[in-house]
């Protein structure tokens, strides 16, 4: 009988352990599964990374070195977007399939706006960057909200009739700092440098403006042109 029981003791050692090993690889098992899963999800995170990146680093740098021939184009894009963001939002509004189409429509008429109108469309961007910048600068100073509106409405409106009266020159900068600026970025992520990071965007800034001179005949255009020519000859005769 003693040996029978320790039979049954070591046959049930056995059972309890191999049930054990088996319980314990099914769990690496499960563990090896999500560790895969987790791998495939950051290998599919990167991999569309790098592909953000690319589509961002060629608009930066189309942006950058051809801003000015293509700003009519830019101003165009912003105003299909914001034609389209009116009408979905009234679309929101009213709960109603429509609008969707009156959307579209706002989204066609504001390109054909701002395409025909450039200078409005210029002076509009300038006044937004101004604006931005006015309130920050502004609520830094006072603290508060209201003289802060104040000093972005006269910023912007400063921004937009220098924008107006120096187009070219505005939109040679502007497009240069901000595309430079973006296409350094996203080639620094590209090559994995933190370094480069604040080296590249101002390199590209920096090209950006010496290439949009050079290849647009010069900085400034007809108008601005004149209103330098006549200061100077005004300050010659005096």
């Amino acid at each position: 009988m003693e040996s029978d029981y320790s039979d049954n003791r070591s046959s049930g050692s056995k059972s309890g352990s191999s049930s054990s090993i088996g319980s314990e690889l099914d769990i690496l098992k499960d563990n090896v599964s999500f560790f895969d899963l987790v791998s495939g999800l950051i290998d599919s995170i990167v991999s569309a990374g790098k592909v953000i990146c690319m589509v961002g680093l060629i608009i930066g740098l189309l942006g950058c070195f051809f801003g000015f021939k293509l700003t009519k184009l830019f101003i165009g894009i912003c105003g299909f977007f914001t034609g389209l963001s009116i009408g979905l939002i009234i679309a929101a509004v009213k709960s109603e399939a429509k609008f969707i189409l009156i959307a579209l429509v706002l989204a066609i008429v504001f390109v054909i706006l701002s395409y025909k109108l450039y200078k409005l469309g210029v002076f509009m961007i300038s006044f937004l960057n101004g604006g931005i910048v006015g309130f920050v600068i502004g609520y830094l100073i006072f603290k508060s909200v209201k003289p802060a509106i104040v000093a972005a409405v006269i910023i912007g409106l400063i921004a937009g009739i220098i924008s107006v009266v120096f187009t070219k020159p505005t939109i040679i900068i502007s497009t240069s700092v901000s595309f430079g600026e973006m296409s350094g970025t996203f080639l620094a992520l590209l090559l994995s440098s933190s370094v480069l990071s604040y080296i590249l965007p101002l390199a590209f800034i920096a090209a950006g403006i010496f290439v949009q001179i050079r290849s647009n005949g010069g900085f400034f255009d007809g108008t601005a042109q004149k209103i330098i020519d006549n200061a100077s000859n005004n300050n010659l005769m005096q």
